[in-house]
């Protein structure tokens, strides 16, 4: 189930029953490692070596702002990949480790609702203006509507059915699903949400995932519009990209666009890889896994197996914001595959980061 649709389903549940499941607030600071409980059903485990609560101000650029944020990390189990999905995927994240950075943007998520499930920047005028417009670019001709509502009635996604299939706008992209595969409408889709100029080509790469006993279980197909400045092309990536999922004779594209409720506040500067991987080492770090699920029980460079850079986006996040990730080996369980836990590390420099505050997702 995807999350728009899980905030859709809430809106059936009782809102003091949301309010006694909602996550708690766990603050992490540096120079301190928090080892929180994990919620017995979900088994989710976080720690963090963390954030400074007081910034060096000294040192930093005056016309950016200090960021302090709630960063929402929750699911069930770890964060993570393993072997198999690896290997019979296609990459095409447009960073490398041999790519150096010295600045890239940051963004407050204006559809942000603190506290809440559901996000309220588009009221429901707009998101209904954002489906029809939508539907009408793609001649999808629509009839009845059907809203989805949250928890606490405030709107978050609006539906449009239409002859050909289903056209629905939310604060942060877009989804059509259509009958008998027609990836006529999935490319229109593609290219209407996706930002793109004269110089742009489309980049699409495969992602795949497995079940512990190899099963491929979904593959979708990922595409961004490339630029061939890095820059654009890592915000164009994170932001902007389209997915395309096939189940039976329905096929369902969906486009992300955090840029369209996002605020830019400025270009900050960013530490490198190696400053990265030596603050993982110290323990200075956010993660779904706990440090015993890794391989060995601790984090060293032997356990470290690849390292990315993208913006952590997924959820009802503050603010987005570049991190490294780290592929850490951990243990496999039942799999016959090397797994591995997905270990954060903000990208943007220390003394331009407040007090942090991180969501640990348990339901006590």
């Amino acid at each position: 189930m995807k999350g728009e649709d899980l905030f859709n389903a809430l809106g059936k549940i009782d809102e003091k029953y949301v309010e006694a499941a909602a996550p708690k607030k766990v603050a992490f600071y540096r120079k301190s490692v928090f080892k929180g409980a994990v919620a017995a059903a979900a088994c989710l485990c976080l720690i963090a070596g963390g954030y400074s609560v007081a910034s060096v101000l000294t040192a930093r650029d005056g016309n950016l702002p200090e960021i302090s944020y709630t960063l929402v990390m929750e699911g069930m189990g770890y964060e993570g990949t393993d072997e198999l999905a690896l290997s019979n995927s296609q990459d095409i994240n447009p960073w490398n480790e041999d790519i150096k950075l010295d600045k890239l943007p940051v963004y407050k998520n204006l559809c942000y609702n603190e506290g809440k499930l559901s996000q309220t920047y588009f009221n429901i005028l707009e998101l209904k203006k954002q489906a029809e417009d939508l539907a009408d670019k793609l001649g999808m001709h629509y009839g009845n509507t059907q809203i989805s509502i949250s928890h606490d009635q405030e709107i978050y996604s609006f539906s449009l059915e239409t002859e050909k299939g289903t056209v629905r706008a939310f604060p942060k992209g877009s989804n059509i699903t259509v009958r008998e595969s027609d990836f006529t409408l999935i490319e229109k889709h593609m290219q209407s949400a996706c930002s793109k100029n004269s110089n742009s080509k489309a980049e699409t790469g495969v992602y795949n995932e497995y079940s512990v006993d190899g099963e491929l279980l979904t593959s979708k197909t990922r595409t961004y519009y490339k630029s061939g400045n890095i820059t654009e092309d890592i915000i164009s990536f994170n932001m902007q990209s389209h997915y395309l999922t096939e189940s039976g004779n329905y096929i369902t594209g969906s486009s992300d666009n955090y840029l369209n409720g996002s605020e830019k506040i400025g270009d900050y500067p960013v530490i490198s890889l190696n400053k990265a991987k030596e603050k993982l080492l110290r323990g200075e770090y956010i993660s779904t896994a706990a440090e015993n699920y890794v391989e060995g029980g601790k984090i060293t460079e032997d356990v470290i197996a690849k390292a990315d850079l993208i913006y952590y986006t997924m959820g009802n996040q503050e603010y987005y914001l570049p991190y490294y990730r780290f592929y850490v080996k951990s243990y496999s369980g039942d799999s016959d595959f090397q797994r591995y836990a997905y270990i954060y590390v903000c990208a943007v420099e220390d003394e331009y980061l407040g007090e942090i505050t991180v969501f640990d997702g348990s339901l006590q």
